[in-house]
């Protein structure tokens, strides 16, 4: 069975990010009308829960169908998260435009994911390198890094780099927290000690 999702943003009023044009696209694949979610892009943590709600709903073999990359992920990264979600319950993913259509064992289907897949590690890649930039010039400033107050792990510095990064970057707290692999708590924790250790050397 298939699974239509739409995701509308600010700027989807026209072309082909418009909700009627994302929905006859998935109409004319063979997707049902009543199999369709369509998701404002409120914020990347609540369209993450729409979107895994939509997953949950699908059987083992079921498809879901998003008209464009960009529709269902925010990042390359994200779509590999995605991917492997729906490999491990045994379902499937298409995205019509790129041509992505996960039930087809074709080389060129398997040359594409690996391909999507190399990008995703040169994106982490890059943030690692970001990190240690931001490190280097926050310690120039007079920044201190250290480890925060009740806080007792080795990877505290790392994580603090990554999330300063990340920050920047404009990324959401779920993708920080999935990227980082900590908690909501410890997230909002560690950003709270990065902000006022910045202020106090402003």
């Amino acid at each position: 069975m298939l699974f239509g999702y739409i995701r509308l943003s600010k700027t989807s009023q026209q072309s082909e990010t418009s909700q009627s044009y994302q929905q006859e696209t998935l109409l004319q694949y063979g997707v049902s009308p009543d199999k369709i979610l369509i998701d404002l892009d409120v914020s990347g943590d609540q369209n993450q829960k729409t979107l895994n709600h939509l997953i949950a709903t699908m059987s083992s073999g079921d498809t879901l169908v998003a008209t464009q990359l960009d529709r269902i992920s925010r990042s390359v990264s994200q779509f590999c998260k995605l991917l492997d979600l729906l490999n491990t319950q045994g379902k499937y993913l298409c995205i019509i435009f790129e041509g992505i259509d996960t039930k087809s064992n074709s080389i060129s289907q398997q040359l594409l994911i690996n391909i999507l897949m190399s990008f995703a590690q040169f994106e982490l890649q890059t943030i690692r390198e970001r990190t240690k930039q931001i490190l280097k010039a926050k310690k120039s400033e007079g920044v201190v890094l250290g480890r925060p107050k009740g806080i007792r792990t080795q990877k505290t510095q790392t994580q603090l780099l990554a999330l300063s990064s990340m920050l920047e970057k404009q990324y959401s707290p779920r993708q920080i927290i999935q990227t980082l692999g900590i908690t909501r708590s410890y997230f909002y924790q560690l950003k709270g000690y990065l902000k006022n250790n910045v202020n106090q050397t402003q």
